[in-house]
């Protein structure tokens, strides 16, 4: 009777160690789903926020100048575009908006304010650094708006203005430095009328990006 005593304790013994070694199993093979489960959420939300429309590193800070009308950037800030190009935006960089046709200030508010400011400072830079075509740096702008939360209908708005209404320029090498040749835009002066009827047309018509370099309401 012992001796099926001490085997009986001895198979439950192990019975309970079987049990234990599984319940161990389970729990890691939880944990690691658990953490797939996270990372996969957070690359949907790179690919269709972020990913979508890029992102900014850091955040705007600056000091305005005397006369109220430019600020110089006190940090470095960058936008990230879709395609991981880095636009920058150095330490001590001096904007004022005037990259974007003073009369749609009047439909979005100023340069500095809203959800198109970060746009507006990348944008600012690029025009004045010239690195880039000036294509490249207009898109950039459409995208940078959406990425800082402006809408469709009014980043396509500012888009077409950045377009046709920013000055352009054609970058050459000369001796091994660089030189600009600057091009005037296609629209010199914008009045109201021109302003109502293409935000009329945008909003109506939704038209591409594409569609949008060729339109022309003249």
């Amino acid at each position: 009777m012992r001796a099926e005593g001490d085997n009986f304790e001895c198979r439950s013994f192990f019975k309970g160690n079987t049990m234990t070694t599984n319940h161990k199993l389970w729990w890691t093979i939880a944990v690691i789903c658990t953490a797939l489960i996270i990372v996969a959420i957070g690359v949907w939300i790179m690919t269709t926020s972020m990913g979508q429309f890029g992102y900014f590193e850091g955040r705007v800070v600056a000091v305005w100048s005397n006369d109220g009308r430019q600020m110089t950037l006190n940090e470095p800030f960058v936008y990230v575009a879709p395609d991981g190009k880095k636009w920058n935006a150095p330490n001590g960089s001096v904007v004022d908006g005037a990259s974007i046709p003073r009369l749609f200030w009047t439909l979005i508010g100023g340069p500095f304010e809203g959800k198109y400011r970060n746009a507006s400072v990348v944008h600012d830079v690029a025009c004045q650094e010239k690195m880039e075509s000036w294509e490249e740096v207009h898109l950039m702008f459409y995208f940078a708006c959406r990425c800082g939360g402006v809408g469709t209908a009014k980043a396509k708005l500012m888009y077409w203005a950045v377009y046709h209404g920013c000055p352009r320029w054609k970058r050459c090498l000369v001796d091994g430095k660089p030189v600009y040749e600057m091009r005037s835009p296609p629209i010199k002066h914008f009045d109201e009328e021109q302003v109502q009827r293409i935000t009329s047309y945008i909003e109506t018509n939704n038209p591409s990006l594409e569609e949008l370099r060729s339109l022309r309401l003249d």
